[in-house]
């Protein structure tokens, strides 16, 4: 899995197009960590669940240059959708695999969103604000179909 981290003073180019596809995405797993300044140390690591895989995103390239972005899209209740277009995006920087990241700021912190078309493997970061009440960084991976 990559996960992409922006490099301070390296401008990355936004994706020309996006593969058209519609990927499945399950969760494979997530890990967390606390912060550094939090007293507890430990890491834990969870798979998904045993029970029948829930879909919980599907990413669908609703043009060249607009990824459609559905949470829980079989889940009437938690359904979300929204877009993100390429000028939004930042591409690998080595133009050598399909790789595309965004970022999202929230109240409760900055998601960094990760998609490799080429291994079908979708990751999302999740970094709290200083004044979150929850104080760990977590990382879940997805598996897409």
């Amino acid at each position: 899995m990559v996960i992409l981290l922006g490099c301070v003073g390296h401008a990355q180019p936004a994706p020309d197009s996006l593969p058209l596809v519609t990927l499945d995405c399950f969760q494979s797993y997530a890990t967390s960590i606390a912060l550094p300044e939090q007293a507890y140390r430990g890491i834990s690591v969870d798979g998904d669940n045993f029970s029948k895989p829930t879909v919980r995103y599907r990413l669908q390239a609703a043009s060249k240059t607009t990824l459609k972005i559905i949470e829980f899209p079989e889940i009437a209740e938690r359904r979300k959708e929204y877009g993100k277009v390429t000028y939004e995006m930042t591409r690998d920087f080595t133009n050598s695999h399909t790789i595309v990241v965004w970022r999202e700021d929230g109240v409760i912190g900055v998601k960094q969103l990760t998609v490799d078309f080429d291994n079908k493997l979708f990751s999302i970061l999740q970094v709290p604000t200083a004044t979150s009440s929850v104080p760990l960084v977590l990382l879940t991976v997805f598996k897409c179909r």
